[in-house]
């Protein structure tokens, strides 16, 4: 299932993107749950509260604040999300794109479907392929499915490992490097060699360490920096 945020203070205008999406996912025979937003600030209190969202579509001018800044709040929490500014005005347009926006479109209602199905065209099979990853995992008497997008990072503790994923934290006993030959998948990687971190919830990084989202700190082995570095870079310009 792919979710969707609409942030915009018209009314009208709310129900009828949310009309083109629903349109959308009904021919595609996905499934999608929408949810609209009146306040910048509803919508901040999710994401803080670890809500998860695959795109968002903001419009810029509100009463409260800009979609722009909920947007870098957005990549605070959801860095490997997709954001689509739907505005009245084109003059926020490189803004938007600072905070790499997917698209930038105009409230142009003859356009408007178009350009938002051209628009989902390109990200829907991006999510739908992340979404088909998962990490079974068996802690004594549980057991379950974690998808690879939610899990933040993996650590080593004597002879378990313990994952922290949105939703919570595991225990499994087993070795680190068990886990990351199962999970066997590029956006996984070491800081060092106690810890596995994922890097599409990577948001900074220094010399001494890696910020992930919600404000996790990591400390980064010297030896491993340059590596980091260029693997969050490259990243990002895949997702720009």
């Amino acid at each position: 299932m792919i979710r969707i945020a609409i942030l915009d203070d018209s009314d009208k205008d709310r129900t009828f993107i949310g009309n083109i999406i629903n349109k959308y996912f009904k021919h595609k025979e996905i499934r999608v749950e929408i949810h609209t937003f009146l306040k910048a600030e509803i919508l901040l209190i999710e994401l803080r509260e670890k809500e998860y969202y695959d795109i968002f579509m903001l419009d810029i001018e509100l009463p409260e604040q800009s979609g722009i800044l909920v947007a870098k709040e957005t990549r605070k929490y959801l860095p490997e999300s997709f954001v689509i500014f739907i505005s009245n005005y084109e003059k926020y347009a490189m803004e938007g794109y600072k905070v790499r926006a997917f698209r930038y479109i105009t409230k142009d209602m003859q356009k408007l479907e178009y350009l938002l199905k051209e628009a989902l065209d390109c990200i829907v099979p991006i999510i739908e392929q992340k979404n088909k990853k998962e990490y079974l995992y068996i802690a004594g008497s549980s057991f379950g499915k974690i998808l690879y997008r939610n899990i933040y990072y993996i650590v080593k503790d004597h002879k378990y490992i313990i994952l922290y994923y949105r939703g919570g934290v595991i225990k499994e006993r087993k070795t680190l490097q068990e886990v990351y030959q199962e999970l066997d998948a590029e956006e996984f990687f070491y800081i060092d060699k106690g810890c596995i971190v994922n890097i599409s919830h990577v948001c900074s990084c220094d010399r001494e360490r890696v910020c992930l989202t919600g404000g996790t700190e990591l400390h980064i082995s010297r030896s491993k920096y340059e590596m980091v570095r260029q693997k969050v870079l490259t990243y990002w310009g895949k997702v720009k």
